[in-house]
């Protein structure tokens, strides 16, 4: 449990300091006269996690496979949905909690886990997304505590959205 935390923890914040960075990378840009859009996605360090008890090559082989996107399709946008700015805003994508999954009473995004024992949690929906819809297992995640993001920016002017 305390490696479930601490990793459920560490993420969020990851996710929050993407999340500011993005919003801060729209407003900058969208008084340019054109529309912006901003994609914005958080991975899973590159690094194999340190913290896990099994060291090895071929532990490493594995992490390095399972953050390949051409084979593991559900983690091509990171361990959460992308986020998506762009000029007729969704609201979901500008309150955090909304964009994590945390809009909803506990327990939060615990399916598959033992509900008694995870009630409090908290856990986000990215989370859920790496524990249930990738290829990853719930113990080569938990160790990691770093994590990086990718955002990009893209202008898009009339004739562009015309087409």
């Amino acid at each position: 449990m305390p490696d479930i935390i601490a990793f459920n923890d560490v993420m969020r914040e990851a996710l929050r300091e993407m999340f500011d960075k993005a919003h801060a990378v729209y407003e900058a840009n969208k008084g340019f006269g054109e529309d912006v859009e901003v994609e914005a996605c958080c991975y899973l360090s590159n690094d194999y996690p340190a913290l896990h008890p099994v060291q090895g090559e071929n532990r490493k082989e594995l992490w390095n496979a399972l953050q390949d996107s051409g084979w593991n399709l559900l983690y091509e946008g990171g361990v959460a949905f992308p986020l998506q700015l762009k000029g007729n805003d969704d609201p979901d994508s500008n309150d955090f909690d909304e964009f994590i999954g945390m809009n909803c009473p506990p327990p939060n995004w615990n399916e598959g886990l033992d509900q008694e024992l995870t009630k409090d949690l908290h856990l986000t929906q990215a989370f859920h997304n790496l524990f249930d819809h990738t290829d990853f297992a719930i113990t080569d995640f938990i160790y990691c505590r770093d994590f990086y993001y990718e955002i990009k920016v893209e202008f898009r002017n009339e004739a562009q959205k015309n087409h």
